[in-house]
């Protein structure tokens, strides 16, 4: 647990763990930016108002119960966690031209 007004860069970084829990933040999806490899866990154990605003998200686990909770905790400690490989295409755009003319184009 960290203080929110403090920069979460250098947390990401020492963290082999991230868990964010509501109301969101941008923390999860820097966290996914800055290191995908990292275990990135949304909670919601409580259905809070936009608590499942990362659960589509491509490389963030999304939790909404206590038992899925526990089985994941477990699976990171006893190292046989997985982590879902994203599904979606990489782009690596030269610059916003591109990006654009690919929007357009799509």
């Amino acid at each position: 647990i960290v203080n929110p007004s403090e920069p979460a860069d250098t947390y990401i970084e020492n963290s082999s763990v991230i868990v964010g829990m509501p109301p969101p933040s941008t923390t999860l999806y820097t966290a996914q930016k800055q290191d995908s490899s990292k275990i990135i866990i949304s909670l919601d154990l409580n259905s809070e108002l936009l608590g499942d605003a990362y659960k589509v998200y491509d490389g963030i686990e999304y939790i909404d119960t206590e038992e899925k909770f526990i089985h994941i905790l477990d699976a990171i400690r006893n190292k046989t966690y997985l982590k879902r490989k994203s599904t979606a295409p990489k782009y690596d755009f030269e610059d916003a031209a591109e990006l654009i003319n690919h929007i357009y184009a799509q």
